[in-house]
């Protein structure tokens, strides 16, 4: 009877570990994947976490705004919005504003979402 438990127990590991194999791999492909997109995308890619901060942005992003990526990172998603605003000639206050006020609408509902 110990043997065949100890068997089991041994099979059941090893499983497990091929298990874990398989999925550590997806996994490592699938983030391959993702950081090719992100660095090589003609489009700017930018992530923030929850307050609007920046925590990593694509050379296309720091391109169309005209800012390193330290520079960037100083900035919250809210400032760089009106940079793009102004960026494409949308530089009057009601436009700041509208862009201002979507976004504190989509923030605070993404937060209630959230909770």
């Amino acid at each position: 009877m110990r043997w065949h438990n100890l068997l089991t127990d041994i099979d059941d590991r090893k499983r497990a570990e091929a298990e874990r194999s398989v999925a550590e791999e997806a996994l490592g492909k699938s983030e391959e994947r993702w950081r090719a997109v992100f660095e090589n995308s003609a489009i700017g890619v930018a992530l923030t976490d929850t307050s609007g901060r920046f925590m990593a942005t694509n050379s296309a992003y720091q391109k169309m705004l005209g800012y390193t990526e330290e520079e960037i990172g100083r900035l919250t998603s809210l400032e760089t919005t009106r940079i793009i605003a102004n960026l494409v000639g949308s530089s009057s206050p009601s436009c700041s504003k509208v862009s201002e006020d979507s976004f504190r609408s989509r923030s605070s509902t993404a937060a209630k979402t959230a909770a």
